[in-house]
């Protein structure tokens, strides 16, 4: 289902590329929690953590290539499933943490427009390669206060 672009707005655009930035910059992909922890600012950590773990409860984590539930969410909202906050994810490899994996799935699906402001949800969509390796609706609110922050100074 080929949905029509939208931008989001200004200031929330910004927040979007200031987490892509930032995000590259840390190359937090090879990050362990802690030294990500490490990275937020400590004033704005708590609130970091509080969005994650409502993302974490909300998510489910697939083992690496394993995308047959993630497959079956999506296809219930093709079919007309009204979104709720569920995301599902593969982990970025059999190592990687939740929360490494979450913000690598947030981080691709930013940076390659594959997000769609759905009612009070983001719809967020990655891909490795072809294959879909997350989808799902994560609450608008909880992920501005991911991003917000995370790229706090």
């Amino acid at each position: 289902m080929k949905e029509n672009y939208q931008y989001p707005d200004e200031a929330t655009i910004l927040i979007f590329y200031k987490f892509i930035y930032k995000y590259e910059i840390l190359d937090v992909k090879t990050l362990t929690d802690k030294q990500i922890k490490d990275a937020v600012e400590k004033n704005s950590l708590q609130n970091f953590g509080i969005a994650l773990n409502i993302i974490q409860k909300t998510g489910r984590s697939m083992s690496p290539r394993d995308n047959k539930e993630i497959i079956s969410l999506f296809n219930e909202y093709q079919k007309g499933k009204q979104p709720k906050g569920e995301f599902f994810f593969e982990k970025r490899t059999k190592k990687a943490t939740s929360w490494n994996s979450i913000l690598y799935h947030l981080r691709n699906s930013l940076a390659h427009a594959e997000f769609k402001d759905v009612g009070e949800y983001y719809r967020i969509l990655d891909y490795d390669g072809t294959r879909l390796s997350a989808f799902g609706f994560v609450s608008k609110s909880v992920l501005l206060q991911l991003l917000k922050s995370f790229v706090e100074e």
